[in-house]
């Protein structure tokens, strides 16, 4: 209703073709427009929600079995923290919970205050210390009674899909589960997620990052959207060449990966590595051998190292066994003088691309 285009008449003519019969046309549900610029109707709604349950009976009851719902899911300094609403019965410290894929005990309850609490009755929301993993929000939460196990088909992954030509290859991580379900909702096509999760960026996810490479044969992005990066785990991403990227405004996340993706167009015609260096007249030759596709003297080369581009560069001269070519091909060694004379090493790549 905050809207200067919103017509709460015109939202009840939509409800009723959904099926929903309203008070004052016939019906018995209530309809309360609220405001969320100036509060004009919380109120209103709160007193609503209180009739409705007085004359339907509906009340929880704090002896009955537990029974709460996952609402946000987050990682701190003490581990996985989940908040959750407490529906029917008493949620203690100590007690064993599951959910239809994880189990828990609860080493600390904290109020809507932050506050350290011994247990939570219904009606009230509560944040939770002691699960191993984080349960999916809307998770339904109970006490784990003796001798029950998870049901076997809700601990099976879903089998992995592999990414598409011309989709590019992510791991990402998120301060919370609420941001992250916002994010994977909303990538930019030509985006394949390999890993996500929720916390802190972590040696695992550098390792998943690279496990992914190795799997599907392409460059791997780590990306964290509100998530710390600690030194040590940045160090360990530009050691194993994992392209780690930060951000804290989603929509310039979404900017990178749309540029990355259309980067990720060009079409790689040949790849050779640089196996030795050679001085000539104040010039260095680098040795190289291609490993696929063809290397021609003409063509864009780009340098790369680590994964990183060092400059694009052009065939000056191109040699094999001092005789002058003009392409090579897989296998083939040659030599080869670059314009510019960028500051390559051994181990640099040297890729033959052109744009689609």
């Amino acid at each position: 209703m905050d809207l200067p285009s919103a017509s709460v008449e015109s939202l009840k003519g939509q409800l009723e073709k959904e099926g929903i019969s309203l008070e004052g046309r016939g019906g018995n549900t209530p309809i309360v427009p609220v405001s969320a610029k100036t509060g004009e109707g919380v109120e209103d709604l709160l007193e609503m929600v209180s009739l409705v349950a007085e004359v339907n009976g509906i009340k929880a009851d704090a002896n009955a079995d537990l029974e709460a719902v996952v609402i946000e899911t987050s990682k701190g300094k003490m581990g996985p923290l989940v908040s959750m609403i407490v529906r029917n019965g008493t949620l203690k410290k100590a007690d064993e919970l599951v959910t239809e894929t994880v189990t828990a005990r609860v080493r600390g309850l904290f109020d809507y205050g932050q506050k350290a609490v011994d247990e939570i009755g219904p009606g009230r929301p509560v944040q939770v210390l002691g699960f191993s993993e984080l349960p999916p929000v809307g998770s339904r939460v109970w006490h784990l009674k003796k001798g029950e196990v998870l049901p076997e088909a809700k601990r099976t992954k879903l089998p992995q899909v592999e990414p598409q030509k011309g989709e590019i290859l992510v791991v990402i991580k998120t301060k919370n589960s609420g941001t992250l379900e916002a994010l994977l909702a909303n990538l930019p096509q030509g985006t394949f997620v390999a890993v996500s999760g929720v916390g802190d960026v972590s040696q695992s996810d550098v390792f998943a990052a690279k496990a992914a490479e190795l799997a599907y044969s392409r460059k791997a992005y780590l990306v964290a959207f509100e998530s710390k990066v600690p030194s040590t785990v940045a160090k360990l991403a530009e050691t194993e060449g994992i392209s780690l990227k930060k951000f804290e405004v989603i929509y310039e996340l979404f900017d990178a990966l749309e540029k990355i993706i259309e980067g990720e167009k060009a079409q790689t015609l040949g790849e050779a590595q640089i196996v030795a260096i050679f001085p000539f007249n104040n010039q260095k030759i680098a040795g190289c051998k291609v490993l696929k596709g063809r290397i021609a003297k003409g063509d864009s080369l780009v340098l790369m190292r680590n994964e990183k581009s060092l400059g694009k560069i052009k065939i000056f001269s191109m040699k094999k066994q001092k005789e002058d070519i003009n392409q090579a091909g897989p296998g083939e060694e040659l030599g080869v003088i670059f314009k510019p004379q960028l500051d390559f090493q051994i181990g640099d790549m040297i890729l033959s691309v052109t744009s689609k």
